[in-house]
């Protein structure tokens, strides 16, 4: 048995028995389940020296008793293996201890120094970046690890487990804190004191300030009881970190460059990125039933106002169509196909030459509408040689076609546009819930559902059994850092509110209320705002 599947071993059976080992400890039986044939028999092993301790914590004095204890028995595991040398000069494994320690300004560390909710977010952080990994990055790639603590720290000393040679990239998540002495990196187990000589951040800024002996202080104070993930070198057994970053990471791409791969993201069609040089605002428009004659009549008497504006800082740049593209259970991206051609055959032959030279039409599914992938998120509408023949036969529209949810990347603004259903998941969680309580003038739902989105910083932070989802591009549904705006595409209602300096907002069904959203290029307070269609012609006549 290799190396990684000892340790994979040793850490699910401590997860199910809730135990924790000391470091000492994990080396010696690593190297002993290394030199066993069957997995049968690494069992065996881990099984009996977790069982035979009574103590939640085996410490290296219980674990010697065991040993002694069980080689005494003559059993025929101890007969067989033999004990390999783990220690720092060894090819493939690195033991941090002491080594990082700092001098001054710690504090004894114990398991209750992070509270619970801290714990998850680490672990929630810690799975999404090994999906990610694991989509982005070789399978069998030793140069991109997951690091992670695999015991408790009661002591002054850091501590932390790190797999790989000198040079190897390793990945390390936890919270920040700033001691000014240096950072503290603390994981849901322990307590990682990183030296760091130099830290890339942002790609703008560095910082290298010598301190005596040989120590750095980083004062990064934005990044002070922060959730954050550190990349970095291992180097003479020491990680001397390159970048830190919050997810969601920006691209693909920039993972790859900052984890030394340059491999194709096997997802790189999600999450389309739109951009524009000169972007002034654009529009979102929910529930456009394409099947009644006066909801897209009147749609298309909106892209007429537009149209007659011959200054194109007053003509939308982008204009976000989700849905509803055809109707009954057993519809399919052909019938949405024919939909969306009859509909770009309406508006060619409107003549609308102002809105044609600046927009750019984008066509996602509604939470009712038919796609690729079903009822599976992330949904997108039309295969890729699909878009590519719409492209052809209209090459006068700009189109787009991405997926739901996706980013738009807005002059000064970042938004997140979804068509998941928010609401719907969140008024049936909380239908029991007293928050739910109307008061006039105060919409429950949206205020609730906007405030649990930005405090969790997640997309969708529900549980993802009410929803069929992609897990190997679940972590782009983080929302570190928070964006300008968040528009949830699945209401019938029309809302709009700040939280926490976040604007989510609600376009509604423009098939009932005729509402919708215009969002801006430039920083403003206000970068969304609901508009109704009567209320925008009269504005754009006078």
């Amino acid at each position: 048995m290799n190396f990684d599947a000892a340790m994979r071993l040793i850490q699910g059976k401590l997860t199910l028995y809730r135990k924790r080992m000391d470091v000492g400890v994990i080396k010696d039986l690593i190297s002993r389940i290394e030199a066993l044939n069957s997995l049968e028999s690494a069992e065996d092993l881990v099984m009996k020296v977790i069982l035979h301790a009574t103590e939640p914590t085996i410490t290296n004095a219980i674990y010697a008793n065991l040993i002694s204890v069980l080689e005494s028995q003559e059993t025929d595991i101890f007969k067989a293996s033999a004990i390999q040398s783990l220690d720092n000069t060894a090819s493939f494994y690195f033991i941090h201890e002491d080594r990082l320690a700092l001098t001054s300004g710690m504090w004894a560390h114990t398991l209750s120094t992070i509270s619970t909710a801290m714990k998850l977010r680490i672990a929630f952080l810690r799975r999404h970046l090994l999906q990610y990994i694991n989509t982005t990055l070789p399978a069998d790639s030793k140069h991109a690890r997951l690091a992670s603590c695999l015991n408790s720290c009661r002591h002054l000393s850091s501590l932390a487990l790190l797999e790989g040679n000198n040079g190897s990239r390793v990945i390390v998540t936890g919270i920040f804190h700033d001691t000014h002495d240096g950072l503290q990196l603390e994981d849901e187990t322990a307590l990682i004191t990183l030296l760091i000589d130099k830290i890339e951040y942002s790609d703008t800024q560095t910082f290298d300030i010598s301190f005596p002996q040989g120590q750095t202080q980083i004062l990064l104070p934005l990044l002070d009881q922060a959730i954050v993930a550190v990349i970095g070198l291992v180097e003479d057994g020491r990680l001397r970190a390159s970048a830190i970053f919050t997810p969601p990471i920006e691209s693909p791409e920039s993972f790859n460059s900052l984890m030394g791969t340059d491999k194709a993201p096997a997802h790189k069609n999600i999450f389309s990125v739109l951009n524009t040089n000169t972007p002034e605002f654009g529009l979102v428009f929910s529930q456009v039933l394409f099947s009644d004659s006066r909801c897209i009549n009147d749609f298309v008497l909106m892209l007429k106002e537009y149209d007659k504006n011959t200054d194109s800082r007053y003509v939308p740049s982008h204009i976000v169509i989700f849905g509803t593209f055809c109707e009954g259970r057993h519809s399919s991206p052909s019938d949405a196909l024919i939909s969306i051609r009859r509909f770009l055959d309406m508006i060619l032959a409107e003549k609308l030459d102002n809105v044609f030279e600046r927009t750019i039409f984008v066509f996602a599914p509604h939470k009712t509408d038919p796609s690729l992938t079903g009822d599976v998120y992330p949904r997108q509408l039309f295969f890729s040689g699909t878009i590519e023949t719409l492209k052809m036969d209209y090459q006068s529209l700009k189109l787009s076609f991405p997926t739901t949810p996706f980013h738009l990347t807005y002059g000064h603004q970042t938004f997140v546009l979804s068509s998941m259903p928010h609401e719907e998941v969140f008024v049936n969680l909380t239908k029991n819930s007293t928050v739910m309580t109307e008061i006039p003038g105060y919409s429950a739902t949206h205020e609730e559902l906007a405030n649990f989105i930005v405090a969790q910083k997640n997309l969708f932070p529900f549980p993802h059994s009410t929803v069929p989802w992609l897990w190997g591009v679940d972590p782009m549904m983080n929302l570190m850092p928070l964006p300008s705006g968040i528009i949830l595409a699945d209401g019938t209602n029309a809302h709009c509110s700040v939280v926490s300096g976040v604007t989510v907002a609600s376009p509604g069904s423009f098939y009932t209320d005729r509402t919708y959203i215009v969002f801006y290029a430039a920083q403003t307070d206000t970068p969304i705002d609901v508009l109704q269609l009567n209320k925008q012609i009269d504005a754009t006549e006078v």
